[in-house]
């Protein structure tokens, strides 16, 4: 790919006033369109954009005319591989005491990231490099030793480790360098008194020989030339009325205030760069550089708007906003917690699994879970029907059947039936006998008692006659009482032989009864007599239940 100027040149300081708001406009326009600065959704788009995001393709025999691309644009997100893949846009930035080491988002190249692991050498040798840290994100940044010297760097290596612990390819074989900017109080201390230590500071009140000074109708011009060996310095001073100047030729140059003890230079030039202590600036354009701590005020544009966007981009281990406002979709490549987050106990949490939880929370429109919308909650709930079974209406729910692990229901709004029951047999005389009982305790509202038993008779005279009557007791009143059943027996005569024809036949009986009985523990009982004569009264199978009827 070619490389492309980034952005355009400065404007000449001498450009005509008039002039220079058409050419600043014009740089800015241009820029903008490139992309160098503003809003990035403002640059334009070129024919290698496209072919380069895939989207188009060259024809073929042809430089310029562009076609769609015949391969579908793959939007689904990463898979998960086995080894990690290289690490793209790698970038290392020095700065003050540290460098920073920037990368493009792992989890856009595959799934199972767990984090990058950063490796150095001042060496450009990948096999001599030492690992200094991992990050789990796309930043990290070295805190190297302070360093007084300039030109101290380092080369810098990235590998992505996945979550099997699975390690990948560097991000390139040849070592990313950066360098260290060194203390610049120091570099000024360290200038300041080899420029008290020269001949030029000793010397600087005497008279010095080789200046000239020359006036005519072209313009004054006074110069000081010191010529040792060939080697060549001075100052020279020009003004034509029209346009003034004045120059310096020196390896180094400085200035200081008459009488000064500081020892530390204010201002000094040497090796073409400036170094500056102190600098109060109205209005400045830096177009590349580093800065160490800083506080800023506001960022604003030419015109005195709010900048929206720096570079485009901004990055950094930590920002901490006050308020924040994303104009368009951001992507979280990390669990999102609430600050006061308490699993189960407070706040809410995101998690790159697509959980989450809530520890209460309304919504106020509508919810979509699985194949079901969900709106108003209370009217799409009530009057809800599932055809052919269920019901709700209000606050109740009609269903032909329910499963249910565990039902917890408070202050027994349902009460379970209590019962008690026996198979065996026995005889029953002809006063009131309990066959069967229960206890239980009630909250007072009604109670549905029910009783039942088998019975049958044994009779060995004839015209004998047997009934058996049952009742329901609840303490000492009767809740009901009634008839079961009755047996009637005959004998038959032949001569000298009798034939007895003994009838037993088996009955059943449900008495049923309701009561309102007060709140406490209550003792129900089913109890059985016999009447008539002769014979024999059995009941078997007997049963007493109730249930409290709170609906």
């Amino acid at each position: 790919m070619t490389n492309r100027r980034k952005s355009l040149p400065p404007i000449d300081p001498k450009t005509d006033p008039k002039l220079r708001p058409f050419l600043e406009a014009l740089k800015e326009i241009t820029e903008t369109g490139d992309g160098v600065r503003g809003d990035p959704l403002d640059r334009k788009l070129t024919q290698r954009d496209l072919i380069d995001a895939g989207i188009a393709r060259l024809r073929n025999g042809s430089q310029s005319e562009i076609g769609p691309n015949d391969q579908p644009i793959d939007n689904e997100p990463p898979e998960p591989v086995r080894i990690p893949p290289r690490p793209t846009g790698f970038n290392a930035a020095g700065s003050f005491g540290y460098i920073v080491l920037s990368w493009n988002i792992p989890r856009e190249l595959y799934l199972n990231h767990a984090f990058t692991n950063i490796y150095r050498s001042e060496a450009d040798n990948f096999a001599n490099a030492e690992m200094i840290g991992r990050d789990a994100g796309m930043m990290y940044t070295d805190h190297v030793r302070e360093v007084d010297e300039e030109d101290v760097g380092f080369y810098y290596w990235i590998t992505f480790t996945s979550t099997e612990g699975a390690e990948g390819p560097p991000n390139s074989t040849d070592g990313t360098y950066a360098e260290v900017i060194p203390d610049i109080g120091f570099l000024l201390d360290r200038l300041s008194s080899d420029i008290d230590d020269s001949k030029l500071a000793k010397s600087l009140l005497e008279r010095m020989p080789g200046y000239q000074e020359t006036v005519s109708d072209d313009g004054d011009i006074y110069s000081l030339t010191l010529n040792q060996e060939g080697y060549i310095s001075g100052i020279g001073a020009y003004n034509d009325g029209k346009t003034s100047d004045f120059a310096v030729i020196a390896d180094r140059f400085w200035i200081a205030r008459p009488g000064s003890q500081d020892k530390r230079k204010p201002f000094i030039v040497q090796n073409d760069k400036v170094y500056i202590d102190t600098a109060l600036i109205r209005d400045a354009s830096i177009q590349q550089g580093q800065l160490g701590p800083i506080s800023i005020g506001k960022i604003t544009d030419g015109d005195g708007s709010p900048v929206t966007t720096v570079a485009g981009k901004l990055k950094g281990e930590l920002i901490d906003a006050e308020n924040l406002r994303v104009a368009e979709a951001a992507k979280f490549y990390g669990n999102v917690f609430s600050n006061n987050f308490r699993a189960g106990q407070s706040g809410w949490a995101i998690y790159q699994s697509g959980d989450f939880e809530l520890n209460q929370g309304r919504i106020r429109s509508s919810v979509q879970v699985g194949n079901s919308t969900m709106g108003n909650v209370v009217s799409s709930v009530d009057s809800w029907r599932r055809p052919g079974s269920t019901l709700i209406d209000g606050n109740k729910i009609f269903t032909g059947d329910a499963y249910v692990d565990t039902l917890q229901i408070k202050g027994q709004a349902v009460t379970f039936p209590a019962s008690s029951y026996v198979a065996a047999q026995r005889s029953i005389g002809s006063s009131w006998t309990t066959i069967r009982q229960v206890s239980a305790f009630v909250t007072g509202e009604s109670v549905q008692v029910t009783g039942g038993f088998s019975f049958r008779t044994a009779i060995s005279e004839s015209d004998h006659y047997i009934a058996a009557y049952a009742r329901l007791v609840e303490g000492g009143s009767v809740l009901w009482e009634g008839l079961i059943g009755n047996t009637f027996v005959t004998f038959d005569r032949d001569g000298f032989n009798f034939y007895v024809y003994t009838f037993s036949p088996v009955g059943s009986a449900t008495p049923v009864a309701i009561t309102k009985p007060a709140r406490g523990t209550r003792t129900f009982s089913l109890q059985v007599r016999r009447t008539g004569s002769g014979g024999t009264l059995y009941v078997s199978n007997r049963f007493i239940g109730i249930v409290e009827l709170r609906r």
